[in-house]
């Protein structure tokens, strides 16, 4: 399979990329640097089927240009802001690194008949943690009714989104991959003791 990974220098994405290389996929990486790190790409850079381009996802005719050459069957869209505090100072970069890149990889799609997408929720939908930094063992994260209903409208607010893009731009397979939200009714740390 052929695939684009945007946001190839970031973390999540230098994980993935040996693991589609190992099951034989191609994969050209894309990443303008701003957030991502070189030193994340060393072990791949120079693996057979990876070919990685610094580019700012920004520049949709250069995004049409990268997938009408190489022609992926599937992108795993991971580029976006992993910085929250610059986002507060540069009150357009969000709009920006989020919105716009996507749908410059979602046009570039359309363009250029690429039927998948993979797309990756944030841990945002989680809120605010009470411990900063956040070690790996934090949670479970349990939200509270407000907020839960507040994610379920977020989430069909988003499911709507993506509905109305996958109608308006290309016949899209949405594959949204994203923690399972942890269930306090099945957990026995939250059920209430026998008396």
């Amino acid at each position: 399979m052929r695939i684009v990974v945007t946001g190839a220098a970031g973390f999540i994405a230098s994980n993935l990329i040996p693991r589609l290389l190992d099951r034989g996929d191609e994969v050209v990486g894309i990443d303008n640097f701003f957030l991502g790190k070189l030193a994340y790409l060393q072990p791949i850079v120079d693996r057979s089927g990876f070919r990685f381009i610094e580019h700012d996802l920004l520049d949709l005719d250069e995004v049409i240009r990268v997938f009408a050459e190489f022609r992926p069957d599937r992108v795993w869209h991971l580029a976006a802001n992993s910085d929250i505090s610059y986002g507060t100072t540069y009150t357009d970069f969000d709009l920006k690194g989020g919105t716009i890149v996507t749908y410059n990889v979602l046009e570039a799609m359309r363009r250029g008949g690429v039927k998948e997408l993979v797309f990756s929720s944030s841990g945002a939908v989680y809120g605010e943690p009470t411990v900063m930094p956040t070690p790996e063992n934090y949670g479970p994260i349990l939200p509270d009714l407000a907020l839960r209903r507040e994610q379920g409208r977020l989430r069909g607010a988003h499911h709507s989104v993506l509905s109305q893009l996958r109608h308006a731009l290309l016949d899209l397979q949405v594959r949204q991959h994203r923690r399972p939200e942890p269930d306090p009714w099945s957990d026995p740390r939250f059920r209430a003791s026998p008396e």
